[in-house]
């Protein structure tokens, strides 16, 4: 559970409903994250979502230029998982990624701002909930397009198969009455 007591070393998380915000806390109100192109957050780039790449920028902003009125707070959620680094290594490493001024294709799903926390706090490559949840729901949705499509084809074939009976029959009845 996300506490707004966020220190330096922290993944920040800001909820935004379906979709969460992630960053990492240098100081305080101050966090370095990763965010489209011209935006300090995803909504603007998520506004029109699709499946092409967008470039991203690893960035350091306020947490107030980030909040955009929605719940927020530390959440290291994969401290019983992974060691976290000493807390000077990650704010190194997070100032480290910044001043390399990185340009990336950034994914919603696979390579996105808590795939980029995640990797400051415990070195290590992990694609996050947000990315997991993602991947089960297209999973999902892949499962129930697929059924959509086995219904169809097996509705149609019925319907085919009745129509062949049907012609059958008729051809029968024709053939007995001459």
């Amino acid at each position: 559970m996300p506490t707004k007591d966020a220190k330096p070393g922290d993944m920040v998380k800001f909820d935004r409903g379906w979709y969460k915000h992630w960053g990492i806390c240098i100081a305080p109100n101050t966090i370095i994250h990763l965010a489209p192109e011209g935006s300090n957050n995803e909504l603007n780039s998520l506004n029109s979502f699709s499946t092409q790449a967008k470039k991203a920028i690893i960035k350091k902003s306020t947490i107030s230029e980030v909040v955009a009125d929605c719940e927020w707070g530390a959440d290291n959620y994969l401290d019983k998982r992974y060691r976290p680094q000493p807390v000077n290594d990650i704010i190194q490493y997070a100032k480290q990624q910044l001043n390399e001024i990185m340009t990336i294709d950034y994914n919603v799903v696979l390579n996105n701002c808590e795939r980029f926390a995640i990797k400051c706090r415990y070195r290590v490559d992990h694609i996050g909930e947000q990315a997991q949840t993602g991947i089960m729901y297209a999973a999902v949705g892949g499962l129930a397009v697929g059924a959509a499509v086995l219904g169809a084809v097996v509705a149609a074939a019925a319907l085919s198969s009745d129509e062949q009976q049907r012609e059958d029959r008729s051809k029968e009845k024709k053939a007995i009455t001459y």
